[in-house]
């Protein structure tokens, strides 16, 4: 049995007000002895006394601070209580709302998102569901995070956005952060590269020299233009599995003299000439060209770009590009040059095939021509 509390006196309420302003007092008195910087202190017998005016301003610098940090970001952000409902946006998103004459009052704070994508109707509808029952996935935790890149056309201009929804702490989560990316720009560029890709296969498929970026030992090809296979008579695939399987095609004759400029030039460009035996025995002149490609230090330390022609089959003069041709093999001499600035601007110092060979030239026949 729980024994009986006696009665409150009569006069309770008074002395209730008196001690609130006692702990009012000695609370402002505390605040002014710590200079505001303590939001809690310690008696001597280890009670625990929480200064609540500190508190209070810690709690709302705090949130001024996080506001900051979201609309200094580079993109339109909302956070979402557990039932799906905008209860902040950062300075983006009310921007975007502003610029795309979204009349919502408070910039859709208080707006439930999730019954909006669910009243969606038109051919935006099916993508709305499909964000509503993302976001549900991370509010119920069955998902940590969702992700979906859409567009977002205006009459001015064409978009595209990347929506992404992480979880607020909690188990389940206390809401969800959603964070809407302008991704237009990598989009373009996406386009941009695709375009160039096809001008350069078209390109590179018309004209009769290699041209060829190599390891400066030559032990790899990180690419041979089509040419290779009908001067060489072999595959560019056979290249790309034997790096230096051009080189023994060279007569036994030439091939000292060959490997010899072919070394003696890694530092500073090589031009020589040899004659190739091809797999059905005829004979070909090759002239090549080439320089390294050198670090800041002048070292050389990525590979070795070059220009191969070679004598028509009767024999005669070389069959060098001239005019518009010479201008296409002039960029690609270009590109090379530029590797190893084009890698550290663009952030291609990891660059590796795995983008694919053709992917790898055409971006630096497309950033060196523009």
């Amino acid at each position: 049995m729980n024994p009986k509390r006696p009665p409150l006196p009569a006069d309770s309420g008074a002395e209730i007000q008196g001690l609130i302003a006692i702990l009012n007092e000695t609370g402002q008195r505390l605040e002014l002895l710590t200079g505001g910087e303590v939001d809690s202190i310690v008696d001597g017998s280890g009670r625990t006394l929480l200064l609540r005016g500190v508190q209070e301003r810690l709690r709302q610098v705090e949130s001024a601070r996080q506001a900051a940090i979201l609309s200094a970001l580079p993109a339109h952000i909302a956070l979402l209580d557990p039932h799906g409902v905008i209860i902040a946006v950062n300075d983006g998103w009310r921007r975007f709302a502003v610029d795309n004459q979204l009349h919502q009052p408070g910039h859709a704070i208080g707006v439930n998102y999730l019954s909006v994508c669910d009243a969606a109707r038109g051919d935006a509808s099916a993508q709305a569901r499909a964000v509503a029952a993302g976001i549900r996935t991370v509010l119920d935790g069955s998902a940590g995070s969702f992700a979906l890149e859409y567009s977002c056309h205006s009459p001015a201009e064409q978009r595209w956005f990347l929506m992404s929804v992480s979880p607020l702490p909690g188990m389940p989560p206390s809401g969800a952060v959603v964070m809407h990316l302008n991704v237009t720009g990598e989009k373009q560029s996406a386009v941009n590269l695709r375009t160039s890709e096809q001008l350069f296969q078209q390109m590179a498929a018309s004209i009769e020299e290699v041209f060829f970026l190599q390891d400066t030992d030559g032990a790899r090809m990180h690419y041979v233009s089509p040419a290779y296979e009908r001067i060489w008579g072999r595959s560019c695939e056979s290249l790309y599995a034997d790096p230096l399987s051009w080189a023994r095609a060279i007569l036994p004759v030439d091939q000292a003299r060959a490997h010899e400029q072919f070394k003696a030039g890694q530092s500073s460009g090589f031009n020589y000439e040899f004659r190739i035996r091809r797999p059905d025995a005829s004979i070909r002149w090759i002239h090549v060209r080439g320089f390294p490609i050198l670090d800041s230090n002048g070292i050389p330390y990525f590979g070795a770009g070059g220009l191969a022609c070679a004598s028509p089959p009767q024999g005669g003069a070389f069959a060098c590009s001239a005019g518009g041709v010479a201008s296409f093999v002039g960029c690609v001499f270009t590109a090379f040059r530029g590797v190893s600035t084009l890698r550290v601007r663009h952030g291609m110092r990891g660059l590796s095939m795995s983008r694919g060979r053709t992917t790898l030239f055409s971006r630096l026949f497309l950033l060196s021509a523009s």
